[in-house]
This record gives structure tokens, sequence and C-alpha cells, in this order.
């Protein structure tokens, strides 16, 4: 029996309490994505494909085929005689399993199961109606079973004429099979033409951000594992699984207006965004096919050594491929070392190729001391840069200084915090500052 793989559970987690001594304000703004309102056309990592039959180790010992036998509705089961030489007509309670040759043609209005385990079935003429599916096991990278390891293989159907397509082909993996970026296999083959295609896909993402691209070629229909950058920081509980496949397929079959609300995880470099989204189709220019996340009750929890915080209320949205578009803002803070606080409006932006996350701000407001307990100093209207990438973040704010609650004390320049801990930096620094004092002892 195939089992998919589980996946982890999403655990909300909430905003942290910290201890104020120096407070940051900051009206950040919209990070600006250069027309992000009409998302980038999905594209993938391009990685050398191989055929998943081309392996430099020895090919393993095939497993002696399964018999081909019919089950009914009524769970009446027919035997077919090996090498069969008469047609077959499924009906649509019908389903067909085992592996071998049927020297005729076949005809599926119901269900086929090539093998037992993985399995090789050979046939003349292969067509399949509307209402006919074609299920597909993956379990290993070599057409069909070997006799060491039964699920270390896939699934194929060989048409030694032409095949005629439609209804749907379902994919399912076996014993945790993950494929990797670049693997084809050729789960259906023919010898002279093909008509139509499948209607519809399932299964088609493998998870690990791999999902199988369907590719019509000239004498098989090849499913090509494909990276979708970014996407592989994804985590779908498995209640998501089937709802995301869902429009992942309509996605790749270029269906729009198909959308699905999912609870996922997404881990990016010292950030999970978690939460509700809405994960839909859209069209783009020049018909392409678009798909986009958007935040419906999401939030943010900053993950890195000595920085720590949240965003709540996440709006706007995410759109995983070459040109990954991330739009999101909400209101939030971040703590480092456990003191000095930034709270604010913030914006963030994923690069997907570099992994790194970045986060700008304008008008932000520091304040060293208290001006009511013996004087401050600190900027407003400064700017803010934040930026992590894996464990080793910087964030720095600056601003034009002035000073609070001291009298006949002036000082002008520029101040600035930085928070660098690979370069050891946390604190204020001044530069292009001078300090004057006015009617002392009066």
């Amino acid at each position: 029996m195939s089992r998919k793989r589980p996946s982890k559970a999403i655990v909300p987690a909430a905003l942290e309490t910290l201890e104020q001594r120096i407070l940051l304000a900051a009206d950040l703004g919209v990070l600006d994505t250069s027309g992000a309102e009409e998302p980038l056309a999905a594209h993938v990592e391009t990685t050398p494909t191989t055929t998943a039959t081309e392996s430099a180790a020895p090919t393993p010992e095939p497993r002696t085929p399964d018999p081909l036998t019919v089950h009914s509705a009524t769970g009446t089961v027919q035997t077919l005689a090996a090498d069969a030489a008469s047609d077959l007509q499924l009906g649509t309670t019908q389903r067909l399993e085992g592996s071998g040759v049927l020297s005729g043609a076949l005809v599926n209005s119901g269900v086929i199961a090539p093998g037992a385990s993985p399995g090789i079935l050979t046939v003349d003429q292969f067509s399949q109606n509307a209402s006919g599916r074609l299920l597909v096991e993956l379990g290993g990278t070599n057409p069909g079973a070997t006799e060491a390891n039964p699920n270390d293989g896939y699934d194929q159907v060989i048409s030694t004429a032409g095949v005629a397509l439609a209804g749907v082909l379902e994919l399912d993996y076996l014993e945790g099979f993950r494929p990797t970026a670049g693997q084809v296999f050729d789960v259906l083959k023919w010898s002279t033409t093909r008509s139509g295609e499948f209607s519809a896909f399932r299964g088609l993402y493998a998870g690990g951000g791999i999902y199988l691209k369907p590719e019509y070629r000239a004498n098989s229909l090849s499913l090509v594992a494909t990276a979708i950058p970014g996407l592989d920081q994804i985590t779908l509980p498995a209640e998501a699984e089937a709802a995301f496949d869902q429009v992942l397929s309509a996605w790749l079959t270029g269906q729009v207006d198909v959308s699905v609300s999912i609870n996922a995880a997404l881990e990016l470099p010292g950030v999970t965004v978690s939460g509700a989204w809405t994960v839909s189709t859209v069209a783009g220019t020049a018909g392409v096919t678009h798909l986009k996340w958007t935040a419906a009750d999401v939030r943010a929890d900053w993950s890195l050594p000595g920085f720590s915080g949240g965003i709540a209320n996440l709006t706007g949205f995410a759109q995983f491929g070459g040109n990954t578009v991330f739009d999101l803002a909400g209101d939030g803070f971040v703590a480092v070392a456990g003191h000095q606080q930034l709270s604010g409006r913030f914006s963030i932006a994923y690069d997907a190729t570099a992994a790194s996350l970045t986060a700008t701000a304008t008008g932000v407001a520091v304040r060293l001391g208290d001006p009511n307990g013996g004087g401050s100093i600190g900027f407003t209207n400064g700017a803010l840069a934040f930026r992590s990438a894996g464990a080793d973040y910087r964030l720095a704010a600056s601003g034009a200084a002035s000073v609070q609650g001291l009298a006949g004390l002036g000082f002008t320049g520029n101040l600035a915090f930085v928070a660098d801990p690979a370069a050891g930096l946390t604190g204020f620094t001044a530069s292009d500052a001078s300090l004057s004092i006015a009617n002392l002892g009066s």
C-alpha cells in the first residue's frame, strides 16, 4: 500500500514581551516591488535533466510481472491470460491491475493501476476516455519493480502503437520517496502518434519545493522533477497537501481563477512566516498563468541569535519563481540583545536566489536615555536597513542627532545604531558631531 510523507504541523508563536529601555519607533514605508501589483510570470530553476532510467550503477534484476487482473465493483476478479491477444475495454466501474503484455488495444474508462507494486504494462493501442484514471506510483528512478526492493521503481505504460489521451493522471509516492530536481520519469511511452492530453493531474507536488512537470515529448509523457525557488522553505500540514496540489496542477495546465485556502509556514532566513493563505492562479500578460500566495491571517516571528520579535497581521502577497516577489507588511517589533526595541510597520522582502531577507524603513526615531529623568540623546526621521542571510544579520538605523532634557547642552551631527554580531557591533556611534554648552552656572 502506498504511503505519502507526513508534513510538519504549524505551531503558532506569540509575541514576546521584552524589557524596554531604548525605544526606536518608525513609520515604515511599503517596499517598492517595481510593479508587483501585477505578479511576475512563474519561473523555475533550470537544472540539467537526466532521464531517471540513466544510472552508472548496474540495473537491478527485474521483478517477475504481476498477473493482469480486472476488478469489478461487485468484487469479482478476472485474471487475464499471459500475452492476451484480445482488445480490452474497461468500464467506468472496472480497475485493471498488474504488469505484463496485453497484445491488443486497451481502452480505459475506469482505472488502470500498473503492478501490484510499481510495474510495466505493455499494450498495442492505448486510449483513455474522459472518465478514465491512470494511477502511477513512484518509489525509485527505474521503470518497474525489482526483486530486491519491490517499491524501488515507478509505473510505466508502453504502447507499441499510438495513444489517445483524456481523463486524469494521478501520482502517488512510495515509502517516503522524494524526487530530486532534474530527474525524469517516462511514465507513458508510445511508438507512433499521440492525440489529446490528460485533462487533469493529481499528486504533482512531491514536497521539498519539487514538483513533477508534465512534458509531452515526441514519444513519451515525461514527468520532470523541477524546483521552484523559495518553495522548498514551505512546510505544509498533511491536511493542506491535497488542496495545494489542486491549485498547483491548475497552474501547470494554465487554468486561471482556481483558488484554495490552506495553512502553511514559510521558513525564511531568520524568520518564520506562518498562518492562513489563499493560494490562487491568476492571469498575467502573454497568456502566462501565475501562482500567487495572498496572506489571510499570517504572522512572522524572528528567530536569530540575540534578535527576537514578531510581526502580526501581515498583509500582501508572495509569489515564487525565478523572480520571486514578496510584498508583505505588518505591525510588530524586533529586539536586539533583549534591550533595544524597534517597533512600527514593517515591509519585508525575500531574495530566493541569495536566500536573504531584507526590511527597509523611513521615519525612524531612536532615543538613548529618558528626557524626563536626566536627559536623552537620539534622532528622528532616520533611515533603517535590515538584512539576514542564514544565521547572520545586520540592522542599521541612523539620523540627525538631537538632545532633550538637558538645558544648555547642544549636540549636532549624525547618530547611528548598529547591530551586527558578525562584526562584534551592537550600540550607538556618532559622526560629524559637535557639542556645545551654554549658560553654565547661571
